[in-house]
């Protein structure tokens, strides 16, 4: 699928290869659905450069020392993985321009409202209001 370039973003991430199908986006968005995609910054860069409309938002830590006590804490990597893991992580942080809204997840309740705020406010933009009412393009 990657050599067809059939898929909206795929990544190669900690030596595991991850994808999201273009048709499968392109269906949903023809349905009028709307899509939640947890995409890596490689992801992202691939995404907007496709022909799918997307809002773009970046989940941060508090800061960096929480960024490392969180990942530490999931005692799940040896050494050597955690510093990879840590130092891709602080890589992607420097993406943070490339995204339309920043959400800390400082407090889950609290990032989670904030996300869905992003979402209800989407829902009104005008590019998506075009498409719900269809008159609005008739007016001169």
């Amino acid at each position: 699928m990657m050599k067809k370039n059939e898929f909206l973003e795929w990544a190669r991430v900690h030596d595991n290869l991850y994808g999201t199908s273009l048709s499968w986006v392109e269906s949903q968005e023809k349905l009028g659905r709307h899509i939640l995609l947890d995409i890596d910054v490689q992801g992202v860069k691939q995404a907007q450069g496709k022909r799918v409309s997307g809002t773009y938002i970046f989940i941060l830590p508090p800061s960096i020392d929480e960024l490392v006590k969180r990942l530490a804490k999931r005692g799940t990597e040896d050494e050597r993985s955690f510093r990879l893991r840590l130092n891709n992580a602080k890589d992607e942080l420097k993406a943070w321009t490339m995204y339309d809204y920043l959400v800390v997840n400082d407090d889950i309740a609290r990032a989670i409202d904030d996300v869905q705020s992003i979402i209800d406010a989407q829902r009104c933009s005008r590019f998506e209001m075009i498409g719900r009412i269809p008159w609005l393009q008739e007016i001169e």
